[in-house]
């Protein structure tokens, strides 16, 4: 079963890394749409 837990941690890896890409992707919508619309849309 070695293999089979090798495989779970890379998968484990692979998903931490597209959280992190989704945070980042996330982070420059939030950018962009601020630049759009002129203010941070949490400043009300």
């Amino acid at each position: 079963m070695g293999t089979l837990d090798a495989k779970v941690g890379n998968l484990v890896g692979e998903v931490r890394v597209l959280g992190k890409r989704i945070d980042r992707i996330q982070a420059q919508v939030m950018e962009l749409l601020t630049h759009l619309i002129g203010r941070h849309p949490n400043a009300g």
